[in-house]
């Protein structure tokens, strides 16, 4: 009986230093919870559109279920991507994110946003990042995303001839 309640006693320290640990988190200011950038490249909107789905296919593995909205027309690509964090610095987590690409000739921009990670033994528990510790491992991932992005684009593609 005694070792019962210890554990009990324990399970509470141990939620009560989880929460308070929670209460000393720093909120984000809202510009950390979103990334943006607008990028130079030698392309026509066209190329830029065509090329970031490629990217966008072979960066997140299932464009289909990646991209949300393809509007050639518009020069925009709307979709989800994932990264992972360890706010502990002990577990990581993934955070989903929705990534905006807006083309036009010679240039794009990209805005990451909507940043929401996936907690409990499943990952299954989704939670929108508002600490400014979490908002800024996600950017630091998704400045990476960003640049390969932007390295991928810059890349000359081989012309069908030449595969």
């Amino acid at each position: 009986m005694v070792f019962r309640k210890s554990i009990s006693m324990t399970a509470l320290v141990a939620a009560f230093g989880w929460l308070a640990g929670c209460a000393t988190m720093v909120s984000a200011p809202e510009e950390d919870l979103q990334y943006q950038k607008v990028h130079d490249v030698s392309l026509s909107q066209t190329e830029i559109f065509d090329k970031a789905q490629e990217w966008l296919a072979v960066t997140f593995v299932d464009s289909k279920e990646v991209v949300e909205v393809a509007n050639r027309e518009t020069g925009t690509i709307i979709g989800k991507g994932r990264v992972q964090i360890s706010p502990t610095g002990i577990v990581a987590i993934p955070v989903r994110f929705t990534i905006k690409i807006d083309t036009k000739d010679g240039r794009y921009r990209t805005t990451y946003s909507n940043y929401v990670a996936y907690y409990g033994s499943a990952r299954n528990t989704p939670v929108e990042i508002t600490d400014a510790g979490s908002a800024n491992q996600t950017n630091e991932r998704i400045a990476g995303i960003d640049a390969d992005l932007l390295s991928y684009l810059q890349t000359e593609s081989a012309s069908p001839e030449d595969w």
